[in-house]
């Protein structure tokens, strides 16, 4: 299977066809970070896990906190004007598995209380008509891929609103 048909095939299931596993999870990572004054590794794990009921060879992990730097930068510039009760993001990672691989990886955001799971967008240029000919506007822009995993991510989380977020947001969904 090539990555263009898997990342097809888990953006045309509805979040109905996968099972969400509860539980302590396999997938970890261990580190010893500056701000524990212990010096004791820190365990971070992804917190949910879900397969695909029609193949059970496709994975989704989320929850791995993200590393934080550009992502949580950008988000305070494009959640100032949004209208979220509050400005506090947790970029998190995405993962998918294929038959236990991890085979892709999409950085998506926590927003407004853990109301919405959001892409990590990128401000981006692009050409634009008129009426004093083309100009280049910035924009919030998103990939399609990365837009439908963190729906799918987001409905599995029972989540209701991502529509009214990436709105809200300005997001700009480009790419087949």
């Amino acid at each position: 299977m090539y990555l263009t048909e898997l990342r097809g095939l888990i953006a045309n299931t509805p979040s109905t066809d996968w099972l969400v596993v509860d539980g302590p999870l396999f997938h970890e990572v261990t580190s010893v970070k500056p701000s524990n004054m212990t010096g004791h590794p820190v365990v971070d794990r992804p917190a949910s896990r879900a397969i695909l009921v029609s193949n059970i060879d496709v994975a989704l992990e989320w929850g791995l906190q993200a590393r934080v730097g550009e992502h949580a930068k950008n988000a305070r510039e494009w959640t100032r004007d949004a209208g979220f009760s509050t400005k506090a993001v947790l970029p998190i990672y995405v993962d998918v598995f294929f038959r236990g691989s991890l085979v892709d990886r999409v950085t998506a955001i926590w927003v407004d209380n853990l109301t919405a799971l959001l892409p990590a967008p990128q401000l981006k240029p692009q050409d634009a008509v008129s009426d004093l000919g083309f100009t280049n506007v910035a924009a919030w822009r998103v990939g399609r891929w990365s837009h439908a995993l963190c729906r799918l991510v987001d409905a599995l989380e029972e989540g209701t609103r991502f529509d009214e977020y990436i709105a809200a947001a300005g997001f700009v969904v480009e790419g087949a």
